[in-house]
């Protein structure tokens, strides 16, 4: 399991026995019906299930069924795994460092597990993004989903990839790729192509993700805190890295907070781990500061709805009049449209459409030299992998070959 290096401060004490109380905090669960407490994080927070079992694990050794440990024996295998393609394509794009949830497990003292649905990593730049997706596709990882929207007046993408692991019902492994350092939802918190610049320890002023782990994954935590309700996993989440804070990590989270208009979002967060009691020992976090009033972004009213839709679409319920109203919509969207409102853009591979004809790239560059992506009409993009036609909804469009 991997170990964040060079931690500003050890691990908590007890800390199996602490996540144990503060699910029975959390919940309103009695001491004395221990059965209760798997039974109501798989109801409530599954994502937790498995950092219950391995805290209940260590707090009462012997007492979980062989079934049970083999069940965290597959969560460190799956773990290492995750790891080790981290560490693979470290070594092919200098730079690359994961964000969310492998940098938040690093924190997660031994023997405890934290749930890993995927691996999300950030490289540097574009050039870096199509050689480690390209790593990823030599080493028989397949390609599942392309997005594409402007960030900072550039296309940013999020490339998708996924390999069997273990027997044929069991999760695949997945991997994530994003050129962005921030992936805002858009409307509360917008995306950025690097975070605000901040003081390294020589003083000089720096762009992209902070160098500290810790402040990155508690950012990610509060913007998560902006597009669903948050539950226990996130409350451990928070405490486990909110101990690793120093004083200076303290006042740049602050800073950071402030200057991406995350204040609801980190008021969420704590408010969370506040709730299940592991914040009493007071001072791991600072305090939220006061909301600054921000000039509100102007857009044209049918670009603003359909950003509206598609936004709802991602984090709000179902609704049959929305979806069939998008439906409608996203089909007439075409890529300079979807840019210009902050919408994503999806890729279907052109060959899946019929259209076996690849596009030459720039100066007629061979696709494995091909640094960039490059939009090609109004709906084509042409890459590294190959050429993918966008669209901004669930349909393809009738006639999309012949307008793109």
């Amino acid at each position: 399991m991997p170990v964040m290096d060079a931690s500003p401060h050890p691990d908590p004490p007890h800390s199996a026995e602490r996540i144990v109380q503060a699910t029975r905090d959390y919940y309103g669960l009695d001491q004395d019906r221990p059965d209760r407490l798997l039974h109501r994080a798989e109801r409530s927070d599954p994502k937790f299930r498995l950092t219950l079992l391995s805290a209940y694990h260590h707090a009462h050794p012997g007492a979980l069924s062989a079934s049970r440990v083999h069940e965290l024996d597959e969560a460190r295998a799956r773990l290492a795994a995750y790891a080790a393609v981290r560490d693979r394509l470290a070594q092919v794009v200098p730079g690359l460092s994961p964000v969310k949830g492998l940098a938040i497990s690093a924190c997660y003292p031994a023997p405890l597990l934290r749930h890993q649905g995927d691996l999300d990593l950030h490289v540097p730049d574009e050039a870096g993004l199509w050689r480690a997706a390209q790593a990823l596709i030599s080493d028989g990882w397949q390609h599942t989903d392309l997005a594409v929207r402007q960030v900072d007046h550039a296309p940013a993408h999020l490339l998708t990839f996924y390999r069997p692991h273990g027997d044929d019902l069991a999760r695949p492994l997945y991997v994530e790729l994003t050129d962005v350092a921030w992936l805002g939802d858009g409307r509360r918190s917008m995306p950025r192509r690097t975070l605000p610049a901040t003081a390294a320890a020589d003083g000089a002023a720096r762009e992209g993700l902070p160098a500290d782990d810790v402040v990155t994954s508690l950012l990610f935590l509060c913007l998560e805190g902006l597009e669903r309700a948050l539950g226990l996993r996130d409350a451990v989440d928070t405490w486990l890295l909110a101990v690793r804070l120093t004083a200076e990590d303290r006042a740049l989270l602050t800073d950071l907070i402030d200057r991406l208009g995350l204040h609801d979002g980190y008021r969420r967060m704590v408010a969370a781990a506040g709730r299940a009691g592991l914040l009493a020992d007071g001072g791991l976090l600072p305090g939220a500061p006061r909301p600054r009033r921000r000039r509100p972004t102007l857009r044209r009213p049918d670009i603003a709805v359909l950003n509206w839709l598609q936004w709802a679409g991602f984090y709000r319920g179902p609704s049959r009049l929305r979806s069939a109203v998008w439906e409608r919509l996203s089909m007439r969207i075409d890529a300079p449209t979807a840019f210009r409102g902050g919408m994503w853009a999806f890729g279907i591979p052109a060959e899946a459409l019929g259209d076996h004809a690849r596009t030459p790239a720039l100066g007629d560059t061979p696709p494995a030299l091909q640094e960039t992506a490059v939009l090609r009409g109004r709906r084509r993009l042409s890459t590294p992998l190959g050429d993918f036609l966008l669209v901004s909804g669930p349909r393809v469009p009738a006639g999309i070959l012949d307008a793109a």
